[in-house]
Order: C-alpha cells, then structure tokens, then sequence
C-alpha cells in the first residue's frame, strides 16, 4: 500500500464528494468564525479544488488565499476569480511573516510530511492575536465506524500513521507557542449503506478518497469482492455498512 496520495491523477473527479456530503456543519463553523472574528486575509492550506475558498466568498471584506501541492487539484477550481491560489508545500508557506489572520485546513492536515513544520509556519505568518483551525478525523476515535476499513485490508493501519491524535496536534500546537487551545467536533455524519446499495456510494470508487486511492488495484478489488459477498449471502441484502465519521476542530491563537 502507498504511503502517499497522488492527488494529480484524483484531482478531476475530487469534487463529486462534495455531491454526496456538502459537509453542512463544516461550513457552519468556518462562517461563524469569520463572523465573529472579522479577519480580513484568510489562508487555506491544502485547498486542493478550492472547494471551501468559493463556499466563502460571500463574506465581505475578507481577501481569500488558497495554496496546494497539487497543480491539477487547483486547475480544477469552478471559480477561482478574487481567490489567489499558488502551488506550495505546507512545511514551506511562501508568505511573508504576520501576513494573515486566520489560517485553515480542512481534511487535509495527515498528508502534510512535516506537520510540525507547518504549525510553526503558520506561526510566522500569523498576526499578533490570529488563528490557526485545523479540522479533520482522528481514526482512533471509536465514534467512527467506516466500512472501508473492515473490508480493505490495511487502510485503517494505514490510517493510524498518517493521522496523528488530537492530543499529539494539541501538543505540537502547545509547542510552537499557540494559546487558547479549543477542541470541538463540528460534523457528525451518519449515513450508512444497506445491501446492494453500497455501491453507489460515491467514497467506494477508488479514486474517491485517499484511503482506496493508495491501495493497489488487486488489494482495491480484493475489497469489492469481499463487499459484494456480503451483501450477495444469506441475508446480506439488509447488510449495515457502518459509515458514522466524526469531524473535528482544533484551534489555537498566536
């Protein structure tokens, strides 16, 4: 199994997650902290298609910026006009010192390398008294139960080493000098799949989500196969396939 994604070659059918799950809840708290927090340069970090960057655009006086690592995930921005996008590495942030007041990842913190190197980068760019969110799953939170870990061998081991706990981001966080450490969940999503009908769900295609992206061809068929025994066996045509994931959100103040 790869140990990284190569988001290029998802980077033109990424958005159609966004079809099944708009991440309501995910997009409630980042607006209700823009509006409370009134800042007026805004930086994502792992912006991929921009996707969050556009559902933010409504908000007035506040200039947007986006990097990734991906050029073809930034191509595939749907309206990048007054958003300013630039092809980066998170460790590495190309801005200079005290440049932004509010900072964000969204799902994308477990693919950078070096993530306390980013953590102290968003440090420098930060204005005095400017926020860092960092919002994503910790997989060995027992609230999720993902089916794509029961029956694809070794995304959940997988998992364990790229996404770090919350209490390991708190501490870097604590480390680099942020204050006013908050953790809250902010998305709980319940959707499982009966039978058959799991496979239409748009996060079983392969290129769907980084977890299949990375498996090899035969592990990814291997996975089907055990899937579709399931639900073609006795009675497996009522088959739960738990699909209950928790998003959550750290914050920290420069």
């Amino acid at each position: 199994m790869k140990s990284q994604t190569n988001y290029d070659k998802i980077a033109s059918t990424y958005n159609q997650r966004y079809i099944e799950n708009p991440y309501p809840g995910t997009l409630k708290a980042l607006r209700g902290i823009l509006s409370q927090g009134n800042p007026h340069k805004v930086l994502e970090v792992g912006c991929g298609t921009s996707h969050w960057l556009e559902a933010l655009r409504t908000i007035e006086g506040v200039s947007l910026f986006g990097i990734d690592s991906s050029f073809k995930m930034l191509d595939q921005s749907q309206n990048p006009e007054g958003i300013y996008l630039t092809q980066a590495k998170a460790a590495h942030l190309p801005f200079l010192c005290n440049a932004f007041n509010f900072v964000f990842t969204i799902n994308a913190f477990h693919h950078f390398t070096d993530k306390f190197a980013f953590i102290k980068e968003v440090k420098r760019i930060l204005t005095t008294n400017g926020k860092l969110f960092i919002i994503g799953m910790d997989p060995r939170d027992n609230r999720n139960k993902w089916y794509v870990y029961k029956f694809f061998k070794g995304t959940y081991d997988c998992d364990i080493k790229r996404f770090p706990a919350w209490s390991q981001v708190e501490s870097w966080l604590s480390k680099a000098g942020f204050k006013n450490l908050v953790i809250q969940d902010i998305e709980m999503i319940h959707d499982p799949k009966y039978g058959r009908n799991v496979l239409l769900d748009p996060f079983l295609k392969k290129k769907a989500c980084s977890q299949l992206a990375m498996l090899s061809e035969k592990a990814y068929q291997q996975g089907l196969d055990k899937i579709k025994d399931t639900f073609e066996g006795r009675n497996g045509t009522d088959y739960k396939f738990e699909n209950d994931i928790i998003l959550t959100m750290i914050s920290g103040e420069k």
